[in-house]
């Protein structure tokens, strides 16, 4: 061998390793196969002596023949516990009917109330519940919802219902809003008012516009 040809030596192809073997993945070996053809069975390549009609009521017969026969249980009526309704067949369809689900007892969401209140913590003390849904009091027959406010838009006192008491309110607010009756005027009655309303006039002049400095040298006393 020349100094060439070991200087450009090359492995030969069933010698080379494939690309990162050793790394990840370690190399299969294929194992030739040991069977061959002639070793398979015998009784699947002969032809059955059966004909196609006795084939078939072979295979039909062989699964009706070995199916049990219904049980009296399941064709009688059962009774549901939580219901009280006859039904017939698989107890997973009767519970999902319409009657079984309105049937079930609801449940409530729990309780809006804020847990960090003072009131509710004392409540909690003497063991009432909030998400039992059951009123106050010690046999629990109080309300379950506060009081609603609402808007007061008359002036009568607190306590007095209008339906009752409608006839003594219309009597004082006949008294209180009652005009006076006209009274009629003769000729020496108009001019004993003209006087008057004269006299109240010059009084509330000399009142605003009467000066002391000079009613003294006019001598208006």
């Amino acid at each position: 061998m020349s100094e060439s040809d070991e200087e450009y030596y090359h492995v030969p192809p069933k010698d080379q390793r494939y690309f990162g073997a050793g790394i990840k993945r370690q190399r299969v070996h294929f194992v030739p196969s040991s069977t061959s053809e002639s070793n398979t069975h015998a009784g699947a390549s002969t032809p059955s002596t059966l004909s196609a009609s006795e084939r078939y009521l072979q295979i039909v017969l062989n699964k009706a023949t070995s199916e049990p026969p219904p049980s009296s249980e399941s064709s009688a009526p059962r009774t549901c516990d939580v219901c009280k309704v006859q039904y017939q067949g698989d107890e997973a369809a009767h519970c999902s009917s319409l009657v079984h689900q309105i049937a079930l007892p609801h449940s409530h969401p729990p309780s809006a109330l804020d847990r960090n209140r003072k009131g509710l913590s004392m409540l909690q003390s003497y063991g009432w519940n909030p998400d039992e849904r059951l009123g106050l009091g010690a046999q629990r027959e109080g309300i379950l919802h506060p009081v609603k406010a609402k808007e007061k838009r008359d002036t009568v006192g607190l306590g007095v219902n209008l339906n009752n008491d409608e006839p003594t309110l219309k009597k004082k607010r006949k008294t209180r809003d009652k005009p006076k009756p006209l009274e009629r005027l003769d000729a020496g009655k108009i001019r004993k008012l003209e006087q008057n309303n004269k006299k109240k006039h010059d009084r509330l002049q000399s009142l605003f516009y009467s000066n002391d400095e000079v009613d003294k040298y006019l001598g208006a006393g």
